[in-house]
Parts: C-alpha cells; sequence; structure tokens
C-alpha cells in the first residue's frame, strides 16, 4: 500500500476552462446542477480556491475535489461547505500525481486526510466496526486504486437511498429491532427540515417510523 485517503460523502467536483479563458465548475456530470452552481460559487468567492485551481490548469493538471455540504448530504454530517481535495492526474499522461508534491500551492486548500503503516487486513476489520465515516481509498504501488465502505455507512445509504421507499427494509429492521440502531441517530438531522428526502413531512420515512 502507498496511500491510504479517507474517502470523502460528497460530489465530485472538477474545473475545465473554455477557449475564452472563463472558468467554469462542475459535477460529475452536469455545469448546471445545483452542485456545479455551489462549487462555481465557491470558485468565485475563494481566492485559495481559485489560485490553486488555475494553477493546476495552467499545468495541465486535473485537480479533482469532492463537494461537501450540510444542503449536500449523503449520509455523513458535513458542518461547513468545502471543497476537498482527493487527487491530482496529469492531463497529459493520465497519471494520478503525488499531492505532497505541490505542498508550496496548497494555501488554505482542504485536503483529504491520509495516513499510513496500516494494512488491507487493517482496514477490512475496521470497516466492520467504525462509525460516521464512509470509509478509505487505498493506493497500491502500482497506482491502481481499490475502495472500502464502512458497514455503518453502507447500511445507512441503502435504507435512505435505494431502499428507501421499499416496506420490506423497514419491516426487516423492526422485526430485526435494529431499527432504533440505524433511524434514531439521522431522525433529528433529517427530519427538522424534510428537504433532504424532499418529502413532505407526513411522507417521511423517518418520521413515521417509531
Amino acid at each position: 500500500i502507498k496511500n491510504i485517503y479517507n474517502k470523502e460523502d460528497g460530489s465530485i467536483a472538477s474545473f475545465v476552462r473554455l477557449p475564452n479563458g472563463k472558468v467554469l465548475g462542475k459535477s460529475k456530470t452536469s455545469f448546471q446542477s445545483d452542485q456545479a452552481i455551489e462549487i462555481q460559487r465557491i470558485y468565485d468567492e475563494d481566492q485559495n480556491v481559485r489560485n490553486f485551481v488555475d494553477f493546476c490548469l495552467d499545468e495541465g493538471i486535473d485537480a479533482i475535489f469532492e463537494y461537501v455540504s450540510p444542503t449536500n448530504r449523503i449520509v455523513v454530517p458535513y458542518a461547513e461547505t468545502n471543497l476537498i481535495l482527493l487527487r491530482m492526474r496529469d492531463n497529459k499522461t493520465g497519471e494520478y500525481l503525488d499531492i505532497n508534491d505541490f505542498s508550496h500551492k496548497l494555501d488554505g486548500i482542504s485536503v483529504a486526510a491520509s495516513e499510513s503503516g496500516r494494512t488491507l487486513e487493517d482496514l477490512i476489520d475496521a470497516a466492520e466496526v467504525i462509525e460516521n465515516k464512509e470509509g478509505w481509498i487505498v493506493q497500491f504501488e502500482n497506482g491502481k486504486m481499490i475502495k472500502k465502505k464502512s458497514k455503518w455507512y453502507i447500511d445507512r445509504h441503502r435504507l435512505f437511498t435505494e431502499d428507501l421507499n421499499r416496506e420490506n427494509t423497514l419491516i426487516g429492521l423492526i422485526v430485526d429491532e435494529t431499527i432504533d440502531d440505524v433511524v434514531e441517530p439521522e431522525r433529528n438531522s433529517h427530519c427538522k427540515k424534510h428537504n433532504w428526502f424532499g418529502v413532505k413531512e407526513e411522507k417521511c420515512p423517518l418520521c413515521s417510523v417509531g
């Protein structure tokens, strides 16, 4: 293992420069999504982000960020809106660059936390018990990467996304007496505004449980 990075839980963000010199921020697939609009706003308003992104574009480097925000919550809560630098990639060779080699350019830039000295077996074991964390990105010496997600994250992501409207999932959690373990920690953070689900209070699956 060469590097281990924290797996952030938001939306991929990157930037392109148009022929007229204008820099546009984008989410994974759009320049016009709500996330893309916020990504652009951060670039326009944050001088440190703007300086770093402009440097990368000048050097032919694709800076890949994660856009995280209390209003863009997937599962893991974030207290502040931010762009977190995940990777830097050479646009000509496709090679991933070592972020540490650009430390002199990272003033004011949030970088995904990294750790060392752990084996893949360590992470597999940790993934079974760790909470409030999506997981890790593991980069090997040959440049290849894998991701390992925590059981805590997988359980909640399944409930709040693909299984959100499947009654049998909620019934199964109730029968197994594990519904409070999954739902209660999320009830306060998600059900106060309900905009995370995009539904009215009386139709919110968490408000209707318990």
